[in-house]
């Protein structure tokens, strides 16, 4: 009677146990930064690494190129995040995440923070007295402001946002652009319907141009 209690006990716990040791190895980890703040000759920033798969608990490691910064074991949510302190030479330097939890190692995409700012549009060109749509892009999460510069003919105007896009109703004549953290983005301007045809004319016969002296270059090649 003891055998076969002990058989049946056996029987329901070891399919129980074996779904208990199952682990999935940690997948290639996500790495991205948020600019938490700007000094002079540094930014302190936060870096985030993430395993979308694999079981817990997983052992991050981020480096700057070959230098490990730091270790952190995450526990009880996928996510690790690192708050580092960098110079501004030291942006030029690739950041990468390793993520490990037994089953070796997976690493991240290399990260080059990148503090330029590119404003985009939409329509783009802008049209003059149509609705104008504003784009403030970086290739890192901000956390702070994004301040947009106005220059019309007859006044100068700012606004500060916490969304890096901005909605005019009605386009005026002018140049627009914008700034995070201090670098400023490239301009965005609007024309008067005679300067945009007169500038995309120019732009076209530069294209032509070009393309004819490249063949006429060709066929002096050829007959030589």
């Amino acid at each position: 009677m003891n055998v076969v209690f002990h058989l049946q006990v056996l029987f329901v716990l070891t399919p129980f146990a074996a779904c208990q040791g199952h682990r999935d190895p940690a997948s290639n980890p996500n790495i991205y930064a948020q600019i938490d703040y700007k000094m002079e000759k540094s930014i302190i920033t936060t870096i985030s690494c993430w395993s979308p798969k694999g079981s817990l608990p997983i052992n991050y490691t981020l480096y700057r190129d070959t230098t490990l910064l730091m270790t952190k074991v995450a526990e009880s949510r996928r996510k690790a995040e690192f708050v580092v302190n960098l110079s501004i030479s030291e942006l030029l330097k690739t950041l990468k995440c390793k993520a490990d939890n037994g089953f070796g190692s997976k690493y991240s995409r290399g990260l080059v923070i990148d503090l330029s700012v590119n404003l985009t549009s939409k329509p783009d060109p802008p049209i003059l007295g149509q609705q104008l749509e504003l784009y403030c892009n970086v290739t890192y999460k901000a956390k702070g402001d994004y301040t947009w510069y106005f220059v019309y003919p007859a006044k100068n105007t700012t606004k500060v946002t916490k969304q890096n896009q901005y909605i005019i109703e009605a386009a005026n004549v002018g140049i627009y652009y914008c700034s995070v953290h201090g670098y400023f983005s490239n301009r965005v301007e609007v024309l008067v319907q005679g300067k945009v045809l007169l500038r995309r004319y120019h732009l076209l016969f530069k294209y032509f141009a070009v393309k004819m002296f490249v063949f006429i270059q060709r066929l002096a090649e050829l007959t030589n």
